[in-house]
């Protein structure tokens, strides 16, 4: 059993990729990242979304052994490349962050995150100093381990009943419009993020405007 150290009744959730944490967001630029050269028939913006096997991998429904073989033929790259490539999305946590989350604890205020991610990334995100200030949040729930994804309200629900929360404890940070409309209709108080302005200056200044926050602790 988790003890939850609440203040104001209110937990303050967040989405890891473009929120907390800088992703790439086509296959071109997590080849990039990752050092591997994609084939010209590649287009340079095609979305990881475009494989239908990345939210499969996410959802938990597939392995990683499937994944990486569909990856690999997808972007016409041995399996080894297209584990360099799903390792280049993750980036690094957006600038402001760290204090951010460090406010949040020194204040009281119980942190978590509701993240549409798979095993790998997971455990780098949770698991490594790369991403220690993800590891330091306390509610910390991911779609591969629930077979769920977001924007399903079956995967808000499970995360109110995994941790003893009602809907109105949550406030929720995520830059999917369809995800925040999902939490908002399940009775949380969420908030789009732009992943391209400054992630960290926006939901402060929500927090400060929701009174979690006080002025006082801008970084």
């Amino acid at each position: 059993m988790i003890e939850l150290n609440l203040n104001r009744g209110k937990v303050v959730c967040f989405d890891l990729g473009g929120v907390l944490v800088k992703i790439c967001r086509s296959w071109s630029d997590a080849a990039a990242s990752g050092g591997v050269t994609l084939p010209s028939t590649i287009q340079p913006r095609t979305g990881l979304q475009a494989l239908p096997e990345f939210d499969q991998y996410q959802a938990g429904t597939i392995n990683v052994q499937q994944y990486l073989f569909a990856l690999s033929e997808f972007l016409g790259i041995s399996e080894e490349e297209a584990g360099w490539c799903h390792r280049g999305i993750l980036l690094h946590t957006y600038e402001g962050i760290a204090e951010l989350i460090g406010d949040l604890h020194r204040s009281r205020i119980t942190t978590g995150c509701l993240s549409n991610t798979n095993t790998e990334h997971w455990h780098e995100l949770t698991q490594t100093e790369r991403f220690d200030v993800v590891g330091s949040l306390e509610l910390k729930m991911a779609s591969h381990e629930e077979h769920l994804e977001k924007p399903d309200a079956a995967i808000y629900s499970r995360y109110e009943e995994r941790f003893q929360l009602s809907p109105e404890q949550v406030i929720f940070f995520d830059d999917s419009a369809a995800n925040v409309v999902s939490a908002t209709e399940n009775g949380w108080a969420a908030t789009q993020i732009d992943p391209f302005v400054d992630p960290a200056k926006q939901i402060r200044s929500r927090l400060m405007q929701l009174g979690v926050l006080p002025a006082s602790a801008v970084a």
